[in-house]
């Protein structure tokens, strides 16, 4: 693996129109397609993040030039994980909330340079389940990708792994349908004892919770001596997976970035426990403390979703009334916390599912079983030229940071984006649980402008600005930093 990860920035640096599908302005030896008129400096961006972790760096500024072929192989089936999450923000723009695509444009040229010609290139995602996917591609000018490379990519386009999705009919309704785009199946993945939930106590595990989703069924998948997830054959068959996060602060875990990014390689969501049901005092994490209304509410949702299930619409819209009743008279009385569904600092849950779609992501093998040895090459690329802040990650807000991030390690690129985001890493749980303190003092930062050797991961400046944090993790800048992360598993 290499030690190491780029961060490369350059001033004002703004993503390009889609005008000319987001080529490079510049005539790149290894480059043999259109230019652009128009200046495009992700393209630059993204070249130059390789250039400084030198890849391939015997073939530099030559037209036999393949960064990628340290990872690719001509044959690979390789899988390009963006972030997609939703078909609209209507708080902060698209630019904040997905993967950009000039990002993406330039990603998949040094791929095909690395497969030669042989091989599979896969570009999907499972964003949320009330995404309409066709929206997410024209809104967001994928589609514009989609015809350029459609010859060259599989299936002619971008897809999406979902095996249902939500339709929101009258009184605010979430109806699950069968996903008619799905091209993928799916194989259930087993972690058990090697789960992060294993060894959790069977009281907490039926606690489990994704809201919008039977708590039964997330408990099928979750009990004693059995913790599995469904998992996309996209991933499966992949022999390198290039993950193209985009940073955002997160309501639930504080911050996503690439190991939270592969969560969308799941095809069913009821399979992601994302809170435990209760009070902090009563071993739950959904708000702090104990709170008769909350409690209240949360039955009346679920039994809104157990109606939703059974398609019972009538009793399913007169749930959703009550819910949202007892959430305002909650407001009205203006309680101690202002927590709920996780969302806040608090969260003890999410952090774990991180971690075993992780472990899933490196060591579940094409026949989805676990093996003890990694089974696929990974490679993170961040799109941080703007960045998600405040109420992410459905509803985030611009914050442009006028970078583009690169390692083979999602942690540690995790790790490098939590302290440009100004936080001290202890206080982030997905950081502090699953980031080894002995890759972090192995592991070196290239940026831009700075020394060739680079500088101690663990010596990377926070800004000295925090981002605009959601209105659950605001407190945690007041609590106790727990000092340096230390590896869970």
């Amino acid at each position: 693996m290499r030690e190491g990860l780029s961060i490369v920035f350059r001033e004002g640096a703004a993503y390009p129109s889609h005008r000319d599908a987001y080529a490079p302005s510049k005539s790149y030896p290894e480059y043999t397609g259109k230019t652009a008129a128009e200046d495009n400096p992700v393209y630059d961006m993204v070249r130059e993040g390789f250039r400084m972790l030198r890849m391939d760096a015997a073939h530099m500024d030559t037209s036999a030039w393949n960064p990628l072929g340290e990872i690719i192989r001509p044959g690979d089936t390789v899988l390009l994980k963006p972030n997609f999450v939703m078909h609209e923000n209507l708080t902060g723009g698209l630019d904040c909330l997905v993967t950009h695509p000039s990002v993406i444009r330039a990603v998949l040229d040094y791929v095909l340079i690395a497969t030669k010609g042989s091989g599979i290139i896969i570009i999907g995602d499972a964003p949320v389940q009330s995404c309409d996917f066709n929206a997410l591609l024209r809104n967001t000018h994928y589609d514009l990708l989609e015809e350029l490379y459609g010859d060259r990519i599989f299936g002619a386009g971008f897809h999406d792994f979902r095996n249902t999705v939500a339709m929101r009919k009258e009184g605010g309704v979430l109806q699950q349908e069968e996903n008619s785009r799905r091209v993928f199946g799916c194989r259930t993945v087993r972690l058990d004892r090697q789960s992060a939930f294993a060894g959790l106590k069977e009281e907490r595990l039926k606690r489990l919770r994704i809201t919008n989703y039977r708590r039964d069924v997330v408990y099928e998948h979750h009990h004693a001596g059995c913790h599995e997830y469904l998992i996309s054959d996209a991933l499966l068959q992949a022999d390198v997976v290039i993950n193209l996060p985009k940073p955002k602060t997160h309501r639930k875990a504080g911050v996503t970035g690439a190991m939270k990014n592969m969560i969308g390689i799941n095809a069913s969501k009821e399979y992601l426990p994302h809170h435990t049901a209760g009070a902090g005092a009563d071993g739950g994490d959904e708000y702090r403390y104990r709170d008769r209304i909350k409690a209240v509410s949360r039955r009346l949702q679920e039994s809104q979703d157990d109606a939703n299930a059974r398609g019972a619409w009538s009793r399913a819209r007169g749930m959703a009334l009550l819910s949202s009743l007892a959430a305002q008279g909650h407001k009205l009385f203006k309680k101690k916390d202002p927590y709920s569904e996780g969302s806040w600092y608090g969260n003890d849950t999410i952090w774990r599912t991180i971690a075993d779609i992780s472990r899933i992501v490196r060591f579940a093998a094409k026949d989805g079983v676990m093996r003890d040895t990694p089974q696929r090459k990974l490679f993170v690329i961040a799109d941080m030229i703007v960045s998600g802040v405040s109420e992410g990650p459905l509803n985030p807000s611009p914050w442009e940071m006028h970078r583009i991030l690169m390692a083979e390690d999602p942690a540690m690129a995790d790790y490098a984006v939590t302290r440009l985001f100004g936080l001290p890493a202890g206080k982030i749980p997905t950081i502090r649980h699953l980031c080894d303190p002995e890759v972090i003092r192995a592991t070196h930062v290239l940026e831009s402008g700075g020394d060739e050797t680079g500088i101690p991961l663990s010596g990377l400046p926070k800004n000295k600005e925090v981002v605009p944090l959601p209105a659950g993790w605001r407190g945690i800048m007041m609590q106790p930093d727990t000092g340096s992360t230390r590896k869970e598993r």
